[in-house]
């Protein structure tokens, strides 16, 4: 086997490592969630525009009228603006992530599971939700954006601060109202789905791939079954609520299924990938997965979402390949971007609207967006370190008083003292 330790690289035995309890991360695989963060800001950077608006949420067909717009919407570049697709990457990732404490034999306990993923995920949105209210609470009577596209004005800030509005996101509601900030409302089956986790783990962990399989089937005619069922109820009634809900949380659990079966063959992965490197496929599987998610041209929903789904595997794969790509990856600026890439997620469109608010009037749409990359960078760091940060300290600061003390009821002042070791 060759030596990758020399050369700075992820080994097998990085999966080995348990940090304090929680599931070890492949650096490499941080690095792609940052650039998957990138491609989503560059999606909402873009959508201001109305050009890239209106061939967005016209489900790709609007026609290019310029020679850039021909580029970002015909040709592989697509790619660097590809928001949805980025979203649905994160989705398998998680599931990779994810389930890897039962891959390792040290599944958690569903309390501290439940714990980290609220202080992870769960805190920050809530904080950065009560931060966008704020915004639109006093900009949202004259918010607009001349020249703006329609999502910017009509799908962003545009709607008043209500209690119910509130309510409905604090409980993580799908048909939530979200235009206090749009990029959230991935965030839904995020930490949905990541609460059902530890069930989809149990078969998955008997039986490996077979479970895999008839947990996404079970899924896919969950949706299909509820897609014919919807035909006949009315849209707005509670029964219609819950089928929606339900059927696209199952939607959701595919991708997050996916991620956890490729946790079960990372040795696979990465031997595979050790005896083909003189052929560069690592290269190759790279380049395929980044067509692969292209597949919008199609026209065809199911078939996109499967060109996208393996085209994430493949993404994902490639990453965990050693050799250029993964020395590429673990690259300082880019392990950095990874470290803050939920923060870079939840601050983007707060930014991006508040910039264009306030600078419509002075600069034109294409300059602004050049100023918001270095905004949504450096308020994506101060609010990991500020906000999101201490939320997952405070997370595995409960969780370890709790396998302390498992009969003592908790004080805060237990959790202000105690420290959680590096």
């Amino acid at each position: 086997m060759p030596d990758r330790t020399a050369n700075n690289l992820a080994t097998d035995s990085d999966l080995a490592k348990i940090d304090a309890g929680l599931p070890q991360r492949l650096h490499a695989l941080d690095a792609v969630r940052g650039l998957a963060a990138a491609i989503v800001l560059n999606h909402h950077c873009l959508t201001i525009i109305p050009a890239y608006s209106d061939y967005f949420y016209s489900d790709w067909t609007t026609e290019a009228r310029s020679v850039t717009e021909y580029i970002l919407f015909y040709t592989p570049a697509r790619i660097f603006w590809s928001g949805y697709e980025a979203v649905t990457l994160f989705y398998v990732l998680s599931g990779l992530v994810l389930a890897l404490p039962w891959i390792e034999g040290h599944p958690p306990q569903y309390r501290a599971f439940l714990v980290k993923r609220i202080s992870r995920i769960y805190l920050p949105y809530v904080a950065i939700i009560a931060i966008a209210a704020v915004a639109v609470y006093f900009l949202q009577p004259i918010f607009h954006i001349s020249g703006g596209s329609n999502w910017i004005n009509t799908e962003t800030w545009s709607a008043p601060v209500t209690i119910e509005n509130l309510v409905q996101h604090a409980l993580m509601l799908g048909q939530t109202n979200f235009r206090l900030n749009g990029a959230v409302h991935s965030l839904v089956w995020e930490m949905r789905v990541s609460l059902l986790f530890p069930l989809l783990m149990i078969p998955m962990i008997s039986w490996k791939w077979r479970a895999s399989l008839i947990l996404i089937m079970v899924c896919f005619l969950i949706v299909a079954a509820i897609h014919v069922l919807l035909r006949s109820v009315p849209e707005n009634s509670l029964t219609g609520t819950i089928l929606w809900e339900l059927q696209h949380t199952a939607y959701y659990t595919i991708f997050f299924v996916i991620g956890a079966s490729m946790a079960l063959n990372l040795d696979r992965i990465r031997r595979f990938f050790e005896t083909t490197s003189k052929y560069h496929a690592g290269e190759f599987v790279m380049c395929a997965g980044l067509l692969m998610v292209q597949t919008h041209w199609s026209q065809t929903h199911a078939f996109h979402n499967i060109g996208v789904a393996t085209g994430s595997v493949f993404v994902i794969s490639a990453a965990l390949a050693p050799g250029r790509i993964e020395r590429f990856l673990l690259a300082p600026p880019l392990q950095f971007l990874g470290r803050i890439s939920y923060s870079v997620y939840l601050v983007q469109v707060p930014i991006l609207a508040a910039v264009t608010f306030f600078l419509q009037n002075i600069l034109p749409l294409w300059s602004m967006i050049i100023i918001v990359y270095p905004l949504v960078l450096t308020s994506g760091w101060a609010f990991h370190v500020l906000i999101a940060e201490p939320c997952a300290r405070l997370g595995k600061r409960i969780t370890r008083l709790r396998q302390q003390n498992p009969q003592r009821p908790i004080s805060i002042k237990q959790i202000a003292s105690s420290r959680v070791q590096s």
